[in-house]
């Protein structure tokens, strides 16, 4: 019996000699035994064939399914081919490790190899082989090489193969390159079958499988399909039941490229994820409020614990995985990053993306109310609390918290603002602080950033990456206005003040931001690092209020070392605004000297001045936290400033005082006409802010010409030589006026749309320079306001709205058969209403008002000091001794007068306001009440001004003469220290003493002299009140007065005085011989011209009167006046001349041809410049000796 050497167990068992035996069928080669046990480590194959390796791992997909729990060489040579597979699949997500495909086409390779004599045996055994049924359709395979970023050294991988998609040569070591899964590197030692695997590997190779059916296909990859069927037949089948569309699943994925194309085995397109496609699953995805523009990066940080979490995509984390994650990351954009631990191109986010190196420590606290600071109440370790009480301390809430906010602006990519305090956590111990910043993710507990922030380093820890510096920074900055309202367009306009005390010639600097990315701002640095204070910049956002501004502050480290940046970031708890019902109306008297605005809340309420008084209408908000206890609410805010006391000042000067007209503010309207600037303001463009603002404090300012300069006259600096920089700053200081008006509106309950605003225009402003002013309040209320306003601006003439408030407060009774006259003194101007009855009869107006008491004359210039009255007080001075209460006060007055007298851009005028401003401490007005010799300055121009108005009452016919005389107007304060008796009993004499000697005309039994309580309010009440009440008798009277033009006489008829005989029977005084009155009739220039010596001789008349009469000489000592007949009727006959000719060539210039209309009378030109030159003469003759 023969014996049969076989592997199997089974076959025939009779055979003799060369008998043909039956193939080896499956069943027969699985009962082959393998000696190793599965163990070998190197694969062998007698396949004779060259692709026997290929052939191989065909089968040991075969041999795996059947075993799929196994450890064999077989479940290595599945591992590791699925391994390459998988790298080809992520191959963009490793940043680290990159892979190449190299082509090697099919017939050109065997053509070079068979057209060489010495390969061509060669060529024709692949050729053979490649005809095998299995290669049939493969044109190309590729060469899989992977290289390390760096290494300089490209391994071979692998290659494609037709039968298992891809074949992973034998031999290889593992990568440094994590598995997805977490599950070791690839091609280690590790088995790891496709269930373990990535589980977006896995969709693509089911879902693949399902819409291509040739990869199932016998000669293909039909072992591979076999494997997924054992390993989960129910997907298999799920799949298949989802019909998938081709286009639809593929759309999530990208063809394998190659330098030449695409990857194709046997016609199919082999594929790898999209970089963009939305990752797999994590437990450390951060919980972002903010929607998210790309995927959630991860949140890590060292020493993290991952183990047994899901660290990113299935990859379970492991011990030591944590290690491997530093402070910092070296590639800024997040998503080029490289997971640690994994190698996969992912983004992720640690400590320094979050938080920065340095804590920038202010010289005050905080304002926690208004800035967000974290967590409240901040935590104190004992030792600290004493370093930050304040003096007013009573609780740990009272703890003074000097710090901004060390987040990278990258924190609100993924929060809000509102986030901060919530997530946020200050810790303030001896030496250090600390600030904890918990970080939510998706899964789990949030990952904890902490940094601890020396002011010295310990050398210990000074090299530890977790450590920062606390950076003492001398800035502050302000917000106006600080609200945000519910109605997006009202956020039109956000101002903001930075003031830099810091060393160093580089400035501070400002970044806005909101949820859309940075924000432009128009930026405008106002003042220069000086030797005199802070540098001051400032920044205008347009169209929306912003989320969070990063400070930038230069810090050297050293003497001569270069400078680093500081940056920390503050967040502002914008107050929310809704509109309310509340219809306001505002007032604007923009004046020569001074402006008033006034207010009303309603139709049925009382005018009330322009005010911020309570913290809820706190017009600027600055970093500093006010002080819990003082004074008064201004003095909280004022006196909070810490080391940075002079932000204050530069906040006062440049900017927008916090609180005006209550007590404690340093302002209150009425307020200075002026603007504050820099000294290149003229040739620069226009920043509301950045090179001009309101000069609310030039009454108390000591600023260096190289910081800026005061500027005044503003209202007639708007034609001429400097025209162009005058109308811009008027129209500064009227923008700056709408947007305080605006902010009172949003934050007293009123609904902005509605705000009406009313403006006044003098009678005596010609038609283009009306036109300048019409414009400029039309477009800067546009500005402020928007398109969408219910109420463009309102004009009304300066002469009727003193008058209307006046008869509101029951100081005028008009009534049939009674007339009256109002005198709205400005400091430039005067404007006269008649009214005869209840009517408007006419209206006049001319350029002798308040500032002719206190100037050097119409032709003065700035720096000019020649002015007796301001002469007279300066001498007195430096006399005065201060109470000990008031030392302070008067010390500061006293400085602000010295600065004054030495600015030359102020006229005479300007100190002189001034000295009003500090009257309690330099007490100005005493001064002027016991000056006699100058007094009589005051009684002329009072007495000049009554006898023109009797003059023109009678020209225009109003018969009788008026009942009611009343004075309106800042210049009209003067007759209150003329008559300094309540109710000005004297000067009610004079008036009517001089009103009947003017005109020849008895005046009414119950005249009455009327000088409003407050003068410069009544121009602007009386406005309030027509527009906010809509009266229909008042409207009529502004529609009355839109038609009526300003008329003027000459000045130079009076009445001809009766005769003894004449008198003696009673006969009056001759009428005034025919006067010009009205439209058709206006005097023109050439009349005026031949009938100027009339107007001497009236002038004169009135001095001679004046000098002579027995009544007047009666009231001079109750008004403390000491007239000098003799020498003021000569002065008169030697100044009157000039004075005349000078004013009149003024209106000469001003008036386009000889037969145009003059513009004001003549009557006040022979006193306008002679009265500024009394005052001097007088001053010399009997003052100078006494204050020298």
């Amino acid at each position: 019996m023969s014996t049969i050497l076989r592997l199997h167990q089974q076959g025939k068992s009779l055979l003799r000699g060369w008998q043909q035996s039956d193939r080896i069928s499956d069943n027969q080669i699985k009962t082959i035994a393998d000696p190793d046990g599965g163990s070998a480590h190197v694969t062998s194959t007698s396949i004779p064939t060259p692709f026997g390796q290929l052939h191989l791992l065909a089968e040991a997909f075969e041999f795996v399914r059947h075993e799929p729990n196994g450890t064999s060489v077989y479940h290595h040579l599945v591992t590791h081919c699925l391994d390459l597979l998988e790298l080809l699949f992520f191959k963009q997500q490793f940043a680290n490790y990159s892979l190449t495909l190299l082509p090697w086409h099919k017939d050109d390779q065997l053509r070079a190899l068979q057209s060489n004599e010495a390969t061509r045996l060669m060529g024709r055994t692949l050729g053979l082989y490649l005809n095998d049924p299995q290669f049939a359709g493969v044109e190309t395979l590729f060469l899989i090489f992977g290289e390390a970023r760096g290494s300089g050294r490209r391994e071979l991988l692998g290659l494609t193969s037709p039968f298992t998609l891809v074949f992973a040569r034998q031999g290889l070591r593992a990568l440094d390159i994590q598995r997805v899964n977490g599950t070791g590197r690839y091609f280690d030692q590790a088995i790891v079958p496709l269930a373990n695997r990535a589980p977006e590997f896995q969709k693509f190779l089911y879902g693949w499988f399902d819409i291509n059916k040739n990869l199932r296909d016998k000669t293909f990859a039909n072992s591979v399909f076999k494997y997924l069927q054992d390993t989960d037949r129910q997907r298999v089948n799920d799949v298949a039941g989802q019909n998938l569309n081709p286009t639809e699943f593929l759309a999530d994925y990208e063809p394998l490229p190659y330098e030449g194309g695409t990857v194709r085995i046997k016609g199919a397109e082999l594929y790898q994820a999209r970089i963009s496609q939305k990752p797999g699953t994590s437990d450390w995805f951060i919980a972002a409020t903010r929607v998210l523009e790309g995927p959630a990066p991860l949140v890590l940080k060292p020493d993290l614990d991952l183990t047994g979490s899901n660290y990113y995509g299935g990859t379970k984390g492991a011990a030591g995985m944590g290690a491997q994650i530093g402070w910092a990351d070296a590639e800024p954009n997040l998503s080029a990053r490289v997971l640690p631990a994994l190698g996969i191109t992912y983004p992720y986010l640690t400590v320094n993306d979050l938080l920065e190196d340095f804590l920038v420590e202010l010289p005050y606290g905080l304002n926690r109310d208004k800035f967000a600071a974290g967590r409240q109440p901040v935590i104190y370790a004992p030792g600290a609390r004493k370093a930050y009480q304040y003096t007013d301390f009573d609780t740990d809430a009272d703890l003074q918290f000097p710090f901004l906010l060390p987040l990278k602006k990258q924190f609100f990519n993924f929060f809000t603002p509102e986030d901060v305090n919530r997530l946020v956590q200050f810790t303030v111990e001896m030496n250090y602080v600390t600030v904890t910043l918990t970080v939510p993710v998706q899964h789990g507990q949030p990952v904890i950033y902490e940094r601890h922030y020396y002011r010295k380093l310990p050398s210990a820890v000074s090299q530890r990456p977790e450590n920062g510096f606390l950076v003492e920074t001398l800035v502050n900055l302000g917000v106006f206005p600080f609200y945000k309202h519910e109605r997006a367009e009202i956020n039109n306009t956000y101002e903001v003040m930075l003031v830099d005390d810091n060393p160093g010639a580089t400035l501070a600097d400002l970044h806005f931001h909101d949820a859309q990315g940075p924000r432009q701002s128009e930026k405008q640095v106002r003042v220069a690092r000086n030797p005199f204070g802070a540098a001051s910049i400032y920044y205008q956002l347009r169209q929306a209020p912003f989320d969070f501004v990063e400070l930038e502050c230069p810090l050297p480290d050293a003497p001569g070392t270069p400078f680093r940046t500081v940056r920390n970031v503050v967040v502002p708890r914008w107050k929310a605004v809704t509109s309310g019902p509340a219809a306001f109306t505002f007032a604007v008297d923009f004046g020569t000297t001074n402006s008033h605005v006034a207010l009303m809340r309603g139709a049925d309420t009382t005018p009330e001045p322009f005010r911020i008084g309570t913290e809820e209408e706190l017009q600027v908000v600055t970093l500093n936290q006010p002080l819990k206890r003082a004074n008064s609410l201004p003095e909280r805010y004022s006196t909070s400033f810490g080391s940075l006391a002079y932000a204050r000042t530069v906040q006062n000067r440049e900017f927008v005082p916090a609180f005006i007209g209550v007590e404690g503010a340093d302002y209150a309207f009425p307020i200075r006409t002026a603007t504050c600037e820099t000294p290149i303001f003229a040739g620069q463009i226009t920043q509301l802010f950045g090179n001009v603002n309101i000069g609310f404090n030039i009454n108390r300012d000591e600023l260096n010409a190289a910081a800026g300069h005061y500027r005044t006259n503003l209202k007639w600096e708007t034609s001429g030589a400097d025209n162009e920089a005058g109308q811009r700053r008027m129209r500064a200081f009227l923008r700056e006026m709408l947007l305080l008006i605006k902010h009172k509106t949003a934050l007293n309950n009123g609904d902005v749309s509605k705000t009406q605003v009313v403006w006044f225009r003098p009678l005596s402003m010609n038609a283009a320079a009306q036109l300048v002013f019409e414009n400029a309040w039309a477009e800067e209320y546009q500005w402020v306001f928007g398109a969408r306003q219910l109420h463009p601006p309102r004009v009304l003439s300066e002469s009727l709205a003193p008058y209307l408030d006046l008869v509101k407060q029951g100081a005028i009774e008009p009534r049939d058969g009674v007339n009256a006259v109002n005198v709205d003194i400005g400091g430039g101007t005067t404007d006269v209403l008649f009214v005869r009855g209840e009517k408007p009869a006419a209206i006049s107006s001319f350029r002798f008002a308040g500032d002719v008491l206190w100037s050097d004359g119409s032709r003065q210039t700035r720096g000019g000091r020649l002015n007796g009255f301001l002469r007279y007080q300066t001498g007195l001075v430096g006399k005065m001794v201060p109470d000990e209460t008031n030392k302070d006060a008067f010390q500061k007055a006293r400085n602000a007068f010295d600065k004054a007298v030495q600015n030359p851009d102020f006229y005479a005028s300007d100190v002189v306001s001034l000295l009003f401003g500090f009257d309690d401490q330099l007490r100005f007005s005493e001064k002027i009440i016991l000056a006699q010799h100058l007094r009589v300055v005051l009684l002329l121009h009072f007495a000049a001004i009554v006898y023109h108005v009797g003059q023109a009452a009678q020209a225009q016919g109003l018969s009788p003469l008026p009942r009611h005389l009343s004075f309106s107007g800042k210049g009209s304060t003067y007759i209150k220290l003329l008559d300094f008796r309540p109710g000005q009993p004297t000067a009610t004499k004079l008036a009517r003493l001089v009103l009947e000697f003017a005109t020849g005309q008895p005046v009414p039994a119950d005249f009455r002299l009327t000088v409003a309580e407050q003068p410069k309010e009544a121009t602007a009440n009386g406005g309030a009140r027509l527009f906010a009440a809509q009266q229909g008798e008042h409207l009529a009277l502004q529609d009355l007065m839109e038609n009526m033009k300003a008329t003027a006489i000459i000045g130079d008829t009076f009445p001809q005085e009766a005769d003894e005989d004449e008198a003696a029977v009673g006969v009056p005084a001759a009428a005034p011989a025919p006067v010009l009155t009205g439209r058709a009739a206006q005097p023109n220039l050439a009349q005026a011209r031949d009938r100027r010596d009339g107007v001497l001789v009236n002038a004169q008349r009135l001095i001679d009167f004046l000098a002579n009469d027995p009544d007047v000489e009666e009231l001079l000592p109750r008004m403390n006046v000491e007239f000098d007949a003799e020498f003021l009727s000569e002065f008169f006959r030697q100044e009157m001349g000039d004075s005349l000719n000078a004013g009149f060539n003024q209106l000469a210039a001003g008036t386009a041809k000889e037969t145009s209309p003059i513009g004001e009378t003549l009557f006040f030109f022979p006193f306008r410049d002679a009265l500024p030159k009394l005052t001097q003469r007088l001053y010399e003759r009997y003052y100078a000796a006494q204050t020298a």
